[in-house]
């Protein structure tokens, strides 16, 4: 045990020293009372209480728990009060020279059994909530049974009630009374604690109480015996009380009794819960076999028929404490268990609510993200009190060059502060998602009419188009934004998504100069027909329906023809062709671009090694590719294994692809276009000066040709700025060493101007427009030759 595990402020060289001078009185006591020294018997007997009270009250005094305990001034003022009567008693014979039980005087004696009685009430009032009530209701009066009958058998049974006066009756009574409350509830103490050891303190002040009941009915005894006399040894036991309550005191403030309970299978239980401990047992079986011979066996045989009912009895009242402990317990554990679950389940939907809202949130912005915006157009739909809504879809315009220029950092700022915008200015019923990269949705609900969408939309416009100033630049951002309305254009998600998709990008296509697009019969018109085209794409025989046709490209200087451009055509049921401006967008879109243009590249390569091996010519095809092709990873090998199966000259192949799309991923593309020359084709520039015109990047690419748009050709005569843009174009593919070939020549002036400005090839229907290859040959090839 640690220095401080009892942290007592009490003085362990007095203590024992207070206790070996309480001792010594005692045994000095005790020798008077053996040499029959009644007189300095008297006079050492208050020494002894007092000095019992005096070890008392120091003890309490100096106890270490703060908790009070005022059983311990019952025990201090039961050995006072015996002093002073000691005096009184030393008194009275001394200088009264009379006998103190011979005068009213006597019945002050009671106060020592009143102290003990208030005690023990106290006592009971203060454990008897940690106790069973009925276990011990059952303890009380089998005590006080079995007591009464040991005192009425050995007391008053063989006597009769013979007193003077009605003061002595009621002195008897009372001291009876007290003894037997006291002695009662002590036993009851003893023998009920079946939980918890008794601590050597109580076992000292229950042995001094029971010494100090016993002497009280030995004088009971020799008084219904008619011997006044008093005793010796009466003294002598009435002084041992005193010893051993102040002995008890001291050992109590010494070993404090810990209020945690050292049996852990009790916990939770009643004091008086378990069985007899045999040292109580036997202790009461010794004391009904030395009381036999008093009892007469009638009353001998009561007391054990006593004893077994109650045995029976307590036997039931354990089992039944057993079981409401165990029901307790177990309800306890599921209080406990459905405490837990709650308090789990509440942070789990506290945890949930805040995954949730993460989940619904977008990270950069703190805008709603695309999978609440879903979730909230099928709530929409799906609940009756909302009668209507919009649906705004919106797409910033050319955000992808920020991020192309600037770097997705800025890119990620400019969506932020435009994010912001739209959250701060926001007309009322309307919600704001940011649903893709540059993408936006606002969900109106129940607006009153159209013209709370314009205004709305206007709103958006006006906040969108103030410069966002991200230092140090300043960017100036523009919207397309398409509308569509539930349920007059669509009931169903799907639907209402699309009509919004096909709004937005008809205001970001459109040459009207409007930013937005409300969904309307027109677009509907449109989007049948374009989903008839997917329908009819989808399930297209590309050698039945498609055709290649040529258009002629003729050299400048001396009208030579040197190659021509195979144009793809859709012939339609009534013999009517389908534009590629129509269908080739559709067939990128729905994902067979790269079938369609691998049918494209076979047929070309076909036609151009048919003509070139039957002519014994060097001419060469342009074909178009599209970007979706050129992103493919194996569209170099495809190009190869192509050429190799044919077994053609590569340099009959020339390989056309927009100047935008050779701008849109330089590393990628300067790698591809590497690997097609490595091959032995040419690579063509189509639609050069109407793009990017990134000329300072056009040297880093293996390419051969610019081929001049049509529509710097269309105004070269007339325009001075076109007329110089397109002799930058010649001077410069000249300084590189590139190839220069004109698109869309109608006229002789435009043919004039171009030969001037020394362009290397023409392609126009100034020669010839395209047509199939049956018509090409006799007309261009067969002439030529």
């Amino acid at each position: 045990m640690s220095k401080t595990a009892f942290p007592l402020n009490v003085n362990k060289t007095a203590f024992p020293f207070d206790i070996y001078i309480l001792v010594l009185f005692f045994i000095f006591h005790f020798s008077l009372a053996m040499s029959k020294s009644l007189l300095y018997m008297d006079i050492v007997s208050p020494v002894v209480a007092f000095y019992s009270a005096y070890v008392i009250y120091s003890s309490v005094k100096k106890r270490a728990e703060k908790e009070t305990d005022l059983s311990w001034y019952f025990l201090f003022a039961f050995t006072l009060i015996y002093g002073v009567l000691d005096i009184i008693h030393l008194i009275v014979t001394l200088v009264l020279n009379t006998n103190l039980y011979h005068t009213p005087l006597y019945m002050f004696y009671l106060l020592p059994s009143f102290s003990l009685v208030g005690l023990v009430t106290y006592m009971f009032f203060r454990i008897y909530k940690k106790w069973n009530k009925i276990q011990l209701l059952v303890d009380i009066s089998t005590s006080g049974i079995i007591i009464a009958i040991l005192i009425w058998s050995v007391m008053f049974s063989n006597f009769g009630f013979k007193y003077d006066n009605y003061l002595d009756l009621m002195y008897t009574v009372l001291y009876v009374i007290s003894d037997f409350i006291v002695f009662s509830f002590y036993v009851v103490f003893y023998f009920s604690a079946r939980k918890k050891k008794s601590p050597l303190s109580f076992n000292l002040v229950f042995a001094g109480i029971i010494v100090y009941a016993t002497a009280d009915l030995y004088y009971l005894y020799m008084d219904l015996t008619g011997n006044h006399l008093f005793d010796i040894s009466i003294d002598f036991l009435y002084t041992l009380t005193c010893v051993l309550m102040a002995v008890g005191s001291y050992f109590r403030s010494i070993r404090p009794i810990h209020r945690n309970d050292s049996y852990k299978e009790y916990a939770g239980l009643p004091y008086n819960y378990g069985k007899l401990k045999k040292v109580q047992l036997g202790f009461a079986l010794f004391s009904i076999v030395i009381l036999y011979p008093l009892l007469g066996w009638h009353d001998f045989f009561v007391v054990l028929m006593i004893i077994g009912v109650y045995q029976l009895i307590t036997k039931y009242i354990q089992i039944s404490i057993k079981t409401e402990y165990l029901l307790k317990k177990e309800q306890d554990v599921n209080e406990y268990l459905e405490r837990t679950i709650q308090e789990r389940t509440a942070d789990l939907l506290l945890a949930n609510k805040a995954l949730e809202d993460i989940s619904n949130k977008d990270v950069l912005t703190g805008l709603y993200n695309r999978r609440f915006f879903l979730k909230t157009l099928d709530h929409l739909i799906e609940d009756k009190s909302c009668e209507k809504f919009a649906l705004f879809y919106m797409d910033m315009n050319r955000f992808k060059a920020i991020n192309d220029t600037h770097g997705h950092n800025i890119g990620d700022k400019v969506l932020y502060a435009l994010s912001k915008r739209f959250a701060n200015n926001c007309k009322e019923n309307c919600v704001i998602y940011r649903v893709g990269g540059d993408e936006f949705a606002i969900i109106v609900k129940n607006y009153e009419d159209v013209s709370y969408l314009y205004d709305a939309i206007h709103s958006l416009i006006k906040i969108s188009q103030v410069p966002i100033r991200i230092s140090p630049y300043l960017f100036s951002i523009s919207l397309s934004i398409g509308i569509a309305k539930y349920p007059e254009d669509a009931t169903d998600v799907g639907t209402l998504l699309k009509y919004a998709d096909i709004s937005m990008y008809e205001a970001k296509t459109s040459n009207t100069g409007k930013n937005y697009f409300f969904f309307d019969s027109t677009l509907s018109e449109k989007i049948q027909k374009k989903h008839n085209l997917e329908v009819r794409l989808k399930n297209a025989n590309f050698d039945k329906e498609f055709k290649l046709y040529y258009q002629p490209q003729y050299r400048t200087s001396d009208k030579k023809l040197i190659g021509m451009e195979a144009l793809i055509r859709w012939v339609n049921y009534e013999d009517s062709f389908i534009s590629p401006s129509k269908f080739i967008p559709i067939a990128e879109e729905i994902g067979i671009i790269h079938d369609l243009g691998e049918w494209v590249i076979n047929q070309a390569i076909k036609q151009i090694k048919l003509w070139n091996t039957k002519y014994d010519a060097d001419f060469k095809v342009g074909i178009n590719i599209s970007p979706l092709q050129v992103e493919n990873s194996d569209f170099v090998n495809m190009i190869r294994q192509e050429i190799y199966d044919s077994d053609i000259k590569p340099e009959w192949i020339d390989l056309e692809i927009t100047e935008g799309v050779a701008m849109s991923s330089q590393a990628s593309m300067e790698e591809i276009l590497s690997g097609l020359s490595s091959i032995g084709v040419s690579i063509s520039i189509d639609d050069f000066g109407t793009g990017y015109s990134s000329l300072s990047y056009i040297k880093r690419f293996d390419i051969d040709t610019l081929k001049i748009a049509k529509e710097l050709i269309e105004t070269i005569v007339e325009d001075k700025n076109t007329y110089l843009i397109v002799n930058a174009i010649i001077k410069m593919a000249k300084g590189m060493k590139l190839n220069t070939i004109a698109e869309g020549v109608e006229d002789e002036k435009q043919l004039e101007i171009l030969k001037e400005l020394d362009c290397d090839e023409i392609q126009g229907h100034i020669f010839g427009k395209a047509v199939p290859p049956e018509v090409f040959e006799q007309k261009h090839i067969i002439p030529s030759i």
